[in-house]
């Protein structure tokens, strides 16, 4: 071993007469031949398996979509009237909150979005603002 060689490199190559024995052994052994058609087979079953995988992901995910479909249907309270209830000051028993008789003309004055200021009364503040700055600007230049 010269200095540049380290430890693990004689370890790494084996010694040329410890070898020739080991190879002798393994090339007198006989290993029984792989069957013809042992590949294919191998590729068929993997093919299947991944074949029964994805049917089952996808049957799965075909059942939830459905279960969600019929949950949402039989469940969906959007349609149904809302009635809260509120506690007895006896204790213990609910009774419901009567709703109102609201046509729905009223429930939709009563929950659309607030009017708009028009664009005119923004215009006329930008103008006056506008001129405010202008007048103070030529104060600016009439002091320096």
């Amino acid at each position: 071993m010269n200095r540049f060689e380290s430890p693990r490199d004689e370890l790494d190559q084996p010694e040329p007469e410890r070898a020739d024995p080991l190879r002798q052994v393994l090339a007198s052994l006989s290993f029984p031949q792989t069957p013809p058609g042992l590949v294919q087979k191998i590729r068929r079953r993997l093919q299947a398996r991944q074949l029964r995988r994805r049917a089952a992901v996808g049957a799965g995910a075909v059942l939830m979509f459905m279960i969600g479909g019929l949950s949402w249907q039989f469940f969906d309270n959007s349609a149904k009237p809302v009635v809260t209830t509120k506690a007895s000051p006896v204790g213990g028993a609910q009774e419901p909150i009567p709703t109102s008789g609201l046509d729905d003309g009223t429930l939709e004055a009563l929950f659309a979005p607030p009017p708009v200021a028009s664009l005119a009364a923004l215009n006329r503040r930008l103008d006056a603002a506008a001129q405010v700055l202008t007048a103070q600007d030529r104060q600016w230049e009439q002091l320096q």
